[in-house]
């Protein structure tokens, strides 16, 4: 018979048997507790990111902040079974945050950083402790594990720029004024509002180069006006600030025609021996008010210009015939540095010639004899005809250019004395003397000469 037979463990042997054991089973737990500890704070991360997303949300969609987070429909206690923290600024629950900024923020320092925010939302963390509030509206995130106090910092936080919130939720704040009507030297500017979009106004700076003249409003007003003095391209930056602080800036170009102050008078009318003269002369540019005067008189003593612009002339000054050298200044009253001379030299014919002052609208006049001229007028096109000293029918601008104002001729009721020759029949630009109408070059028809005999033409709009 065979018998086996096997030798026990010692109470040694046992022992170290149970010391491993007792090893294998804490670091076991050790383990199994670190994975806890992860697998909630995982979770409780989420839960906070989840809430702050939602609020976000929430806040693009209404311009405003929720009062409480019930309201959302979302989970709103952590891993550790206690309710999140969630804190707004005051009054962002009711109040259009996109027109109206709070009276107060939350003041948030997050690792030294200051920030003035819109909420906070976060976990105590595993400790149950709020690490994270330091004050009313105040708050302070830390490193995590800092000591504070007896806790380690482990709080969960999230929290709401009111910059971002805006910027989804808000209309963009710009300026939508485009471009600048150019302007004209020395006339009023119209004035330019600068419009915004996106905001309120709150206030409004414009900086730059402005031409002299042009002046921009004060402050919170956000326009220019004003009548320029000078003339180029200038170039201005206009900052416009919003009720709720957001800022933003557009570059603008203002042009500024010149206008100079010029005398448009080309030519003076004829002046007759022994007879009073008057002439009216015009002149552009400026704002239109002017100031007239005698730059230099040629000798003529008498000579003098009225505030309308009209010289006028003794006729004790024109003794004899020939011609004199006159000088006419006109500056813009309401500019006095701004002005224009103009020298014109003046014939003074014999008054066989013809008699009677020539001025604006008309030259020539009474006496009338068989070599006297007769001026036929173009008061549609300026141009002019006259029967020249040989008896012949011209142009004016082929002979003798004389200056005829025509604007103040109405043409179906003003008369005006001519005076004929006999040769007037024989003309080209002529038909009868009794049934005469003008043609300029172009063969239109101009006025009509009604009644030779008693030397008055009517003037009718043919």
């Amino acid at each position: 018979m065979f018998f086996r037979t096997s030798k026990g463990f010692t109470l040694i042997e046992i022992a170290i048997v149970l010391v491993i054991l007792g090893l294998l089973l804490a670091s076991g737990i050790g383990i199994i507790s670190i994975l806890v500890k992860n697998q909630k704070f995982n979770e409780t991360k989420t839960v906070v990111e989840k809430a702050c997303k939602t609020i976000e949300g929430y806040a693009i969609s209404h311009k405003k902040l929720p009062s409480d987070l019930n309201s959302l429909g979302i989970p709103t206690k952590d891993s550790y079974t206690n309710d999140l923290v969630y804190a707004l600024a005051t009054n962002m629950d009711s109040l259009d945050f996109c027109n109206t900024e709070p009276s107060n923020w939350l003041s948030l320092d997050d690792n030294g950083t200051s920030k003035n925010i819109a909420f906070i939302v976060y976990s105590k963390g595993a400790n149950l402790h709020d690490e994270t509030k330091t004050g009313t509206d105040s708050y302070q995130i830390k490193p995590y594990g800092t000591d504070v106090g007896s806790y380690k910092y482990d709080d969960i936080v999230c929290y709401g720029d009111i910059n971002f919130l805006r910027e989804k939720g808000c209309q963009a704040f710009e300026i939508v004024t485009s471009s600048l009507p150019e302007g004209t030297q020395f006339l009023p500017y119209p004035t330019v509002n600068f419009k915004i979009s996106g905001g309120t106004l709150k206030d409004c700076s414009i900086k730059g180069n402005l031409p002299d003249g042009i002046d921009p409003a004060s402050p919170p007003n956000c326009y220019i006006s004003g009548t320029p003095t000078e003339t180029g391209t200038f170039n201005f930056t206009v900052t416009v600030t919003d009720t709720i602080n957001r800022k933003t800036f557009k570059n603008f170009t203002l042009t500024i025609n010149p206008n100079p102050v010029k005398i448009t008078t080309p030519y003076l009318p004829y002046a007759y021996k022994d007879q009073d003269y008057s002439a009216g002369l015009t002149a552009t540019g400026g704002d239109g008010s002017y100031t007239w005067s005698i730059d230099s008189n040629g000798g003529l003593s008498s000579l003098i210009i009225n505030s309308d612009g009209v010289i006028s002339i003794d006729g004790s000054d024109l003794s004899s015939e020939g011609t004199k050298v006159i000088g006419i200044k006109v500056c813009d009253t309401n500019f006095p540095s701004v002005c224009d001379t103009k020298s014109y030299t003046l014939t003074i014919l014999s008054a066989s010639s013809g008699s009677g002052s020539g001025s604006g609208g008309s030259s020539g006049g009474g006496g009338g004899s068989g070599s006297s001229y007769f001026y036929i007028l173009n008061i549609k096109d300026d141009i002019s005809f006259k029967i020249n000293s040989s008896g012949t029918c011209v142009n004016w601008n082929q002979d003798e250019v004389l200056t005829i104002d025509t604007s103040t001729i109405d043409a179906s009721n003003d008369e005006f004395i001519l005076y004929s020759t006999p040769n007037c029949s024989q003309l080209a630009c002529s038909r009868v003397l009794n049934d005469f109408y003008a043609q300029d070059i172009n063969n239109n028809y101009i006025i009509k000469l009604i009644d030779i005999g008693s030397n008055k033409c009517v003037f009718n709009d043919l």
